[in-house]
């Protein structure tokens, strides 16, 4: 038993397992001795998972400054097309309201509509990355945003801008549920916690950073100006999006992913770098791998080769089957207590978004949209600590965990710090929000830091959903991602219809104290068996082979 988490008893070797570190113990040195190990005398003793090809267009081969590159970009086009729209109308719902002459309700429909386009287009997404690459998804989602926010800053009636906020949903759709997946395409596994706390930066902070912003527009200059000045920014991510983000899905031979298979060949491994590229006997092939033939060393791309918009196909599946995939894996439950940790935190922290103008532009505080925008320096704020938090720590904790457990490293020992830091916080935010409002002792500046204390739990949860995806089942990251954001975008969609008027007529301790419940016990709580027999379900996930029974893979 490896830090509390429960050996399989039926596999030796468990997709997600990996020897991590190899300078712990003798055999577990001579074992990986020959495999690529990080760069620098801090880490030759780290093993890298997944194991990089010869090939120079591996993104693993890629120097660091280009996958960061790549990556920024497109953690650029998640806040340009998902972060800021979903919070873009949070502090003007009201003025809104009355411009259409419509409830609050219909208003907070706006976004409930944005995510609703983006977890019905989930799938479609889903399907078409797995038959031909990211890129074009990557692309067809940044023009969509870009369209979506023409039409809104032009719009004359409710409709049209209902019109345009759906179109910016099917752009945040890509952004939204591919950007784990990217991880996992051009990292490490001991270089993606980091990338991962830098992605909820991204969604949490900016997300409030983007009502801080529309808040004081739409007071001084009105709410069109939003979308006009937000045009500028997505037009920016569009051009980079198309000529700098190059395509990373990248096919390997199944035996350099020894973040994913079972039974780890090191020796054949070792034995298939050598002679790729070197013409070799029938014999010696059959005695280098059991994996894949070796192939002559590709040429190294050309920039256009590189940017081109479609690549080829990447699989031949039937796409029915592809857009099946997602409900299937949810047979496993470890997969369904991710998409509790992955939808409810956030959803919870929408609702608070939803009702903060309803509860404070009304007597006794009577705040105006900007005042209201102010609020969200709590949100800012406190995902910006946290992720500070994770951002120097989680990787290497993953590191000295692994250390601790003879070089070994589970998946699971993402989930303790994750759970104990966001579980706290989200206590304090939840039944702090509703409890504290109701009693009369959260003034304005008091409800900020609640909201901060929030938005800093989801941010911890949500950072432990991203790490624990693309380290656990890295080859269903994509499947997965997409199932999460449907039910997060459809649950987001759900609550936009009565939520409000749940608030309005039971008051927000009730309503937020039924909220707190469902989620700590739906993350924080379960989140416990998990981590202990999360092993155990991987193993069984892996013998199952239930997606091949089902005939989806």
């Amino acid at each position: 038993m490896g830090l509390g988490v429960l050996e399989d008893n039926k596999l030796t070797h468990v997709p997600g397992t990996v020897i991590l570190d190899d300078g712990v113990l003798p055999d577990v040195l001579e074992a990986t001795g020959g495999l690529k190990h990080a760069k620098g005398t801090k880490g030759e003793h780290i093993v890298l998972n997944p194991q990089p090809t010869n090939d120079p267009n591996d993104p693993l081969n890629w120097p660091l400054w280009k996958r960061d590159g790549i990556f920024l970009i497109h953690a650029y086009g998640f806040v340009c097309t998902a972060a800021v729209p979903s919070a873009l109308l949070a502090a003007a719902t009201v003025v809104l309201a009355e411009t259409f002459d419509t409830s609050i309700t219909k208003i907070t429909q706006l976004t409930g509509f944005l995510l609703l386009a983006v977890g019905s287009f989930g799938l479609f997404v889903s399907v078409l990355s797995r038959l031909y690459g990211k890129r074009p998804q990557f692309v067809f989602a940044s023009f969509m945003c870009l369209l979506g926010t023409i039409i809104g800053s032009v719009a004359q009636d409710y409709n049209t801008l209902l019109a345009g906020r759906m179109i910016q949903g099917l752009g945040a759709c890509a952004y939204e549920s591919l950007l784990v997946a990217i991880v996992g395409d051009l990292y490490f596994v001991h270089e993606r916690g980091l990338r991962i706390a830098f992605f909820n930066f991204c969604f949490a902070s900016l997300n409030a950073i983007g009502t801080l912003i529309a808040g004081p527009i739409t007071t001084k200059y009105g709410w069109r100006y939003m979308f006009y000045i937000y045009i500028p920014f997505i037009a920016l991510q569009f051009i980079l999006v198309v000529f700098c983000a190059t395509e990373t899905t990248f096919i390997r031979s199944q035996a350099y992913e020894t973040d994913m298979i079972a039974d780890v060949n090191y020796d054949g491994l070792q034995k298939q770098e050598q002679h790729e590229g070197k013409a070799t006997s029938d014999a010696q092939l059959e005695e280098a791998t059991n994996y894949a033939e070796p192939v002559p060393v590709p040429a190294k791309k050309t920039y256009w080769q590189f940017i081109a918009f479609y690549h080829g196909r990447y699989s031949h599946d039937n796409p029915l089957k592809l857009f099946l995939r997602p409900f299937a894996i949810c047979l496993n439950p470890a997969i369904i207590w991710i998409n509790l940790i992955g939808s409810l935190p956030i959803a919870s922290v929408a609702c608070s978004n939803f009702t903060t103008a309803q509860m404070y532009a009304v007597p006794p505080y009577n705040l105006n949209p900007t005042e209201i925008a102010y609020m969200f320096i709590g949100p800012l704020v406190g995902p910006l600590i946290v992720t500070g938090i994770f951002f120097f720590f989680s990787d290497p904790l993953a590191l000295y965990l692994a250390r601790r457990n003879k070089g070994v490293f589970e998946p699971e020992f993402r989930l303790p710090m994750a759970l104990i830091i966001g579980g706290v916080l989200m206590t304090i935010g939840i039944f702090g929000w509703g409890n504290l409002y109701e009693a009369g002792k959260e003034p304005p500046v008091v409800g900020a830091i609640i909201l901060g204390f929030y938005a800093a739990g989801m941010s911890a949860l949500n950072i432990a959903s991203g790490t624990y995806t693309v380290d656990a089942y890295r080859d269903l990251s994509v499947e997965l991602v997409i199932i999460v954001m449907i039910v997060k975008n459809f649950l987001f969609y759900g609550v936009s219809y009565f939520f409000n008027d749940a608030v309005a007529a039971r008051g927000p301790a009730f309503v937020f104290n039924i909220v707190g419940a469902i989620v700590l016990f739906g993350v924080v709580i379960l989140g416990i068996p998990v981590y202990m027999y999360g092993k155990r379900m991987r193993g069984w996930w892996f013998r199952a082979q239930l997606l091949k029974k089902m005939h989806l893979e």
